[in-house]
């Protein structure tokens, strides 16, 4: 069980980088968009799901509307 909700939130992780382009990590440790966040910018177990914050990016980023389908 372990090893499947690790590779959930790895998927998360990534996911959350190709979902807006403005999701990059810095590198500077005191950016927006850190490992040591909150969100999809993390890597710590249980703390990668998205917050309200990355969900509201990926909504406003306006490369990622360009690409978006809603499919029912």
């Amino acid at each position: 069980m372990i090893k499947q909700t690790m590779r959930m939130e790895i998927i998360a992780h990534e996911a959350g980088h190709n979902s807006a382009k403005s999701f990059v990590h810095s590198g500077s440790e005191d950016g927006d968009y850190e490992y040591w966040q909150v969100g999809l910018q993390s890597n710590i177990n249980e703390n990668i799901y998205p917050t309200i914050d990355n969900t509201m990016g990926i909504i406003n980023d306006s490369e990622n509307r360009m690409y978006m389908k809603i499919i029912k």
